[in-house]
């Protein structure tokens, strides 16, 4: 289980770039938001069993 953290940054990626036959560069703008999270709670997974042969398996 996570406990969401009021701590976030609002992010802008810019990638400008020139292709063939462009009279001018291409930009292209992205914007993403992270947040940070903590470990609040972490339960051991139990091992899986291979599943069990039947009298009609092979």
């Amino acid at each position: 289980m996570f406990q969401t953290s009021p701590t976030s940054w609002f992010v802008e990626l810019t990638k400008s770039y020139w292709s063939k036959g462009d009279k001018g560069p291409s930009t292209i703008v992205e914007h993403l938001t992270i947040r940070a999270a903590e470990l609040v709670h972490f339960q051991e997974l139990i091992p899986a069993e291979p599943p069990k042969k039947s009298r009609f398996g092979r």
